[in-house]
């Protein structure tokens, strides 16, 4: 019941944050752009509070990630502000990690993200099927709950909305 109470408030806060950027402290500038709301979880997942939404992005991608996974993350855990999905792409590539900038590269596993650069927001998509068109993969829907959605590779060239293609980031090491 608690959780679902936590859902519910994460949407009128989606909703809020949407039509007044001011309802949520510049230092909480994490965006995403189905589901930003502060977590409430005293559980957490390497740092992070188990019940936000980039928590879910962390834990599907060490599942096929080597080593210790997800390393390249930023951002302020005390005040329950994820890092931004916008900074992911560059900071992989920083940390070592495969990264990929064509539509059509995408591979099981996989992060994808989408960004718009005027508003910071992001998408992003776990991929869990390849097609010769596209890929199906899980994303965060406007309830904070994780949803399928089959996604073509000529729509990721350009998704409009002013957002842009960042690229796949690869559950895999560049090797040495």
């Amino acid at each position: 019941m608690k959780k679902s109470l936590v859902i519910k408030l994460g949407a009128l806060l989606t909703i809020a944050f949407l039509s007044n950027m001011a309802f949520l402290p510049a230092t909480c500038s994490a965006k995403y752009l189905n589901s930003n709301f502060r977590a409430t979880s005293e559980q957490t997942y390497k740092g992070w509070p188990i019940d936000w939404w980039v928590t879910y992005f962390i834990q599907e991608f060490d599942k096929t990630a080597p080593g210790h996974g997800m390393d390249w993350l930023h951002g302020n855990s005390k005040q329950n502000c994820g890092p931004s999905i916008t900074d992911w792409v560059p900071d992989a590539i920083d940390k070592g990690w495969v990264v990929r900038s064509l539509p059509s590269y995408a591979k099981v596993g996989a992060l994808a993200i989408t960004v718009n650069d005027s508003s910071h927001f992001a998408r992003a998509w776990i991929v869990r099927e390849v097609y010769t068109w596209g890929f199906k993969g899980t994303y965060i829907d406007k309830d904070g709950e994780p949803s399928e959605q089959k996604i073509s590779y000529s729509w990721l060239a350009n998704p409009g909305d002013g957002f842009n293609f960042k690229g796949y980031i690869y559950p895999e090491r560049v090797p040495k």
